[in-house]
């Protein structure tokens, strides 16, 4: 481990010499970076780090030190410096609890290089160091005198005495400037070293003596903190850079025989003043100012050029063409024709420019007075990102030997507006599932430009239709849990036309969509084995249930279907005879019988019966159809009279029924044929017992 540290501070070194052997002039020209420091110092055996040394130890102290460093290049820099430590040394005699203690100091010289990770401009620049130099251990002048007592040096104390030795260093740290001058240092680093044993025995001399064990390398941690000046201020940046060179004159025409000077500007600061070269039609020229004069002397283009240098700087180059022209011009015409002069948002219009100065001529064009990048006789005006209004196109046409002229032109975005939507005719009211056609019709912008219609609806679904939308009501949500009543919904239908040039324009129709309310079944009244008597559950269901409701809508009605079961066509009953004898004779028309005094329970209105109104009561008689599924009632023990033995347990006893329907107004009337109540009939038959 420490043949490992040694070698990387070495390399280290190295690497560091070799920048400062890069830069080792600028080295000589730079005054050092100085600054004081201190902070703690404490001492282990390398070996056994967690464990005071056999014998004795190094007492934990202060450290004070001063430094001097020089950045050798953005990264790499060089720096010495010089500690004074206070770190007393306690010695433990062999099988004792005596301890002697002895004032001791050291100093340390040393030579580093640091690799910093910031650039010297830095505020913070973050930094770790390896180096080597030497440590001299020394025991203060009355510690020496005090182990030199005859007691003490009996014990072996008498060879306490300086020690030097070669040390290692390796850390890091940060430094923080403060400003172009102060910088504020932490530092973290680790000292290896021959273990200080200041002369001492390796082992007791006498029983009771005083040695330092073992005599390996020590490791030292210094944590420091100090200030400092930056006498060698802030490195130069030495890379290469670029900057900007512009070529400008009065104008690209000349007259021959006219001087014309170009001038050359940079954008490098003030205190740098660049060299120039020029060079025309390829030819060097001799000049090195920042500007050239050229005089033509035959008509014809001239290519003047200039390359510009400056220290630590790139050198940049930059060209510009003369025109000579004859001192006689010709005067140019020029004619500007746009196609259409009005356009829509969207469209182009082609500016052509017609001139005598030939095909050599040059044009410059500007909208609203804006360079646009064309200069051929042709101009393509664009509407894209244009506001509808009037917009000036002009054109100067030059050449050789004819004199510039300038004409405009004029070309309107048209304002289009939007596009618009009507409907032809509304849907009114439908009912739930119906679909409905709205008449929506878009016309398009003043422009004429193309429009597409789209739709949406607040329910339900919407989509294009031959003639216009069509709406379908399946899927709109109404309460199904009420349907004794009419619902409606209101949805609003929305038609959406976009043209091309992204206008909108929206229509709404309202569409009513109405529920029609369904008859409700209510559950069967059961009767016993040929037997047409209302019993209690059922009077129970006519009048607690079915009569309340009847009462509460006075629209609604109330169908009656009666029922017999198959083992009931010929069934039989005991009758007696005007003589008073009974006799057995075969039951018919149950069914009908069955509905008849179910209808008397809530028409007859006498006794415990209900009122309700005869042409409110319809009545069908189904015999052994079973056209719906039975749906039984039952009411305890008040289904099962004495005197029909109705139970729960009879299979045939649900087919013995009459089924019982609330419909309310409008509302389609229950599967099969249904008549009015024979009204004499019920009212003659009185409320059942």
């Amino acid at each position: 481990m420490k043949r490992s540290i040694a070698l990387r501070t070495l390399a280290l070194t190295g690497t560091a010499l070799g920048a400062f052997a890069q830069d080792y002039d600028l080295f000589l020209k730079r005054k050092p970076d100085i600054g004081i420091f201190g902070g703690f110092q404490g001492w282990r055996d390398w070996h056994a780090v967690d464990k005071s040394i056999d014998g004795g130890e190094l007492v934990k102290g202060g450290l004070l030190g001063a430094r001097a460093g020089w950045d050798l290049n953005k990264r790499w820099g060089l720096e010495t410096a010089y500690t004074y430590g206070v770190n007393n040394l306690r010695l433990f005699p062999q099988d004792s609890n005596r301890t002697l203690a002895f004032g001791a100091r050291n100093h340390s010289l040393g030579l580093n290089p640091v690799f910093h990770f910031t650039g010297p401009a830095s505020m913070v620049r973050p930094f770790v160091t390896a180096g080597a130099g030497g440590m001299w251990f020394k025991p203060t002048g009355s510690a020496k005198d005090i182990a030199r007592r005859p007691d003490l040096a009996a014990l072996g104390t008498g060879r306490l005495d300086d020690k030097f030795s070669a040390a290692f260093n390796y850390g890091g740290g940060v430094k923080v400037n403060l400003n172009r001058l102060l910088q504020f240092r932490l530092d973290a680093r680790n000292v290896l070293t021959p273990f200080p044993h200041f002369i001492l025995p390796g082992a007791a001399p006498v029983p009771g003596g005083v040695y330092i064990s073992p005599r390996g390398w020590a490791s030292g941690l210094q944590l420091t903190g100090g200030v400092g000046l930056r006498l060698g201020g802030v490195q130069a940046d030495t890379s290469s850079k670029g900057f900007k060179l512009t070529l400008s004159t009065d104008g690209a025409q000349v007259p021959v025989g006219t001087s014309r000077a170009i001038k050359a500007s940079t954008d490098l600061p003030g205190k740098i003043t660049p060299k120039y070269e020029w060079t025309l039609n390829g030819a060097k020229t001799g000049d090195a100012g920042n500007s050239l004069t050229v005089t033509p002397p035959a008509p014809g283009d001239y290519q003047v050029c200039a390359v510009a240098s400056a220290a630590r700087h790139n050198a940049t180059s930059e060209c510009l063409t003369l025109t000579a022209v004859d001192s006689a011009k010709k005067d140019a015409t020029l004619t500007l024709t746009a196609n259409p002069p009005a356009v829509i948002p969207g469209a182009t219009a082609a500016v052509t420019a017609a001139s005598n100065a030939g095909e050599g001529a040059r044009y410059a064009w500007t909208v609203n007075g804006q360079p646009v990048d064309e200069t051929g006789a042709n101009y393509t005006f664009r509407t894209d990102g244009k506001a509808p209004g009037n917009y000036e196109v002009c054109s100067t046409v030059s050449a050789a030997a004819y004199s510039s002229s300038k004409q405009c032109t004029t070309v309107t975005v048209r304002e289009c507006g939007k596009p618009e939507v009507t409907v032809a005719q509304s849907a009114g009211e439908v009912f739930s599932g119906e679909k409905a056609e709205l008449g929506f019709r878009a016309a398009p912008n003043a422009c004429g430009s193309p429009v597409a219609l789209n739709y949406s609806a607040t329910e339900g679904t919407v989509a294009a239709g031959p003639n216009g939308a069509v709406f379908d009501s399946s899927s709109v949500a109404f309460d199904m849990a009420n349907r004794s009543k009419l619902q409606r919904k209101t949805v609003t239908v929305t038609a959406t036309a976009r043209d091309a040039q992204g206008n909108t324009a929206a229509s709404e129709s309202k569409v009513i969509v109405k529920l029609r309310p369904a008859a409700q079944r209510l559950d069967d009244l059961i009767f016993a084995q040929g037997s047409s008597r209302v019993n209690n559950c059922a009077k129970r269901l006519l009048l607690e249930v079915l009569a309340p409701r009847l009462q509460q809508d006075p629209s609604a009605r109330v169908v009656l279907v009666g029922y017999i079961d198959e083992s009931e066509k010929t069934a039989s009953r005991l009758v007696r005879t005007k003589s008073g004898k009974r006799v057995r004779r075969v039951v018919t028309g149950l069914d009908r019988s069955r509905v008849l005094n179910a209808a008397a329970v809530i028409g007859a209105g006498k006794g415990i019966c209900a009122s309700i109104e005869m042409d409110r009561i319809k009545v069908s008689f189904a015999g052994t159809s079973q056209g719906s599924e039975p749906r039984p009632a039952f009411c305890g023990s008040s289904a099962t009279p004495r005197t029909t033995g109705i139970s729960a347990s009879d299979k045939r006893m649900p087919h013995r029924r009459v089924e019982v329907w609330i419909v309310p107004e409008g509302a389609e009337m229950p599967a099969g044929p249904a008549s009015d109540a024979p009204a004499v009939q019920i009212k003659a038959l009185g409320c059942p017992r």
